[in-house]
This record gives structure tokens, C-alpha cells and sequence, in this order.
């Protein structure tokens, strides 16, 4: 098994599934390996390794969660775990109705009066993240709160 860890946050994901598939997509193959990962909680740096590889004083402080080769190329490519991609209209409106956004990462297109925004941080620390489409906004992706005191 493989196991792509955080010693920011001690999240890690175990990644099970045949080695044909794993090896390619986030295994020695993969352009990701071993330290282009990011953490798929705080998404801070991360690094890639295989189980038994891994400092037993490590493992012990990890917060685990399965994921298949396919879950985790998922998350790298920014759009989360399956927990976080839940972005159902009642959720996002009944997430805009309670709680107070904190915080908005975003930019203004260089030479023109028009901004991206990526990603809106609300109160209790859920990051609701954002694409577009021909019909308006699309939500992809809404991160679990995440807070430092939590490691």
C-alpha cells in the first residue's frame, strides 16, 4: 500500500487498490512521486511513500482516511475527497443561510476590471471552492473545517 502524508497537519491517505493502478496514477510512476503531493486535509505539502517505508513514530501520529488510486488523483487534481464533493443546491444554500463567510481568495485579471474568485472561507472553517460554467458558477468542492489547533 501506498501512503501520501502530511507532518504539518499528521493527515495521511492510504491508498489501496492493485499496484497496475496505483503505480501510475499517484505511485513511483506518477508525476506526483514522492514529493509533489499535496495534503488532501490542509493541503499543504505532502509527501508520497510506500507503508512499510513510512517512520513507525509517524504512523503512530497520522490521522488516516482509504481512498482508491482514483480518489487521491482526484484530490491532487484539486477537486477533494468524495466527502467534500457533496455540492448538492440545498447544501450550498443552507451553507450560505448559516454560516458567515471570513474570508475570499480570489485576484483581478491582470489589464481588465474583472476578478476570479477560487475559494470562500466560512466562519466555522468549511472552504467552499468554485468553477465556472456556462450557466453561472459551479460549486465543486466543500473542504471540512480545518483548523491548525486540531493537529
Amino acid at each position: 500500500m501506498i501512503l501520501v502524508y502530511c507532518t504539518a497537519c499528521f493527515t495521511g491517505a492510504r491508498v489501496l487498490g492493485p499496484k497496475e493502478e496505483l503505480w501510475p496514477l499517484i505511485g513511483p510512476a506518477s508525476e506526483f512521486w514522492p514529493d509533489k503531493f499535496k495534503c488532501v486535509r490542509c493541503d499543504g505539502a505532502a509527501q508520497g511513500a510506500l507503508e512499510l517505508e513510512v517512520d513507525m513514530e509517524v504512523m503512530r501520529k497520522l490521522k488516516l482516511v482509504e481512498v482508491t488510486a482514483q480518489e487521491l488523483f482526484t484530490a491532487q487534481m484539486g477537486l477533494g475527497l468524495p466527502d467534500e464533493q457533496g455540492c448538492d443546491f440545498t447544501t450550498v444554500r443552507n451553507l450560505f443561510l448559516n454560516k458567515r463567510v471570513v474570508r475570499v481568495k480570489g485576484a483581478t485579471v491582470p489589464n481588465t476590471n474583472r476578478s476570479v474568485l477560487e475559494c470562500l472561507f466560512f466562519e466555522d472553517g468549511t472552504r467552499l471552492y468554485l468553477g465556472s460554467s456556462p450557466h453561472g458558477a459551479v460549486v465543486y468542492r466543500l473542504a471540512k473545517p480545518f483548523l491548525q489547533e486540531d493537529t
